[in-house]
């Protein structure tokens, strides 16, 4: 008997925005990005002469920094569905993206990875994971669709990694 598709729904906000960013970082390794110009500040600031030139290189990375934040929170501003409802709904063949002014469908077999994380799932495409779906466990309506999304995803995408793998 084939089961009814699962369906997980959502606000689209900053919030949510950031919670799949750090899921994405978690997940893919993203985090060594941010090491690099971690250790170039470092060892500039410790080859440093001058307190002046120590000054200027804290300047520029809290600029980096507060710039990054800001275009974050201007591109989620900028998509047509900030601050609506959004939905997927998943089933056999693969799942649907509803927002108020788009739907869309993708297929197993486009998502080439996926991870559990303690408080959602996150979906990959492509093979360098530059394209990511972020599903909020919150926005499933019971703890057993959780679990039949969890064996949706174990079923269909090979390169998944659950909370217990």
């Amino acid at each position: 008997m084939e089961q009814p598709p699962i369906a997980c729904r959502y606000r689209f906000s900053t919030e949510e925005l950031r919670n799949g960013l750090r899921a994405c970082r978690k997940t893919s390794g993203k985090r060594r990005l941010l090491i690099v110009p971690v250790i170039i500040v470092l060892v500039l600031a410790l080859t440093a002469h001058k307190r002046q030139d120590l000054l200027v290189l804290l300047g520029i990375t809290i600029a980096c920094c507060l710039a990054y934040y800001f275009i974050i929170r201007r591109s989620i501003r900028g998509s047509p569905w900030c601050d609506q409802d959004v939905s997927y709904v998943l089933d056999e063949t693969g799942y649907i993206f509803e927002a108020p002014s788009i739907r869309s469908r993708v297929e197993w077999p486009r998502v080439t990875s996926a991870r559990e994380l303690p408080s959602g799932f996150i979906y990959f495409m492509g093979k360098r994971k530059r394209i990511y779906i972020w599903l909020p466990k919150h926005g499933f309506s019971s703890p057993e669709e959780i679990d039949r999304c969890r064996a949706l995803i174990r079923e269909h995408i090979k390169d998944f990694r659950g909370l217990s793998s």
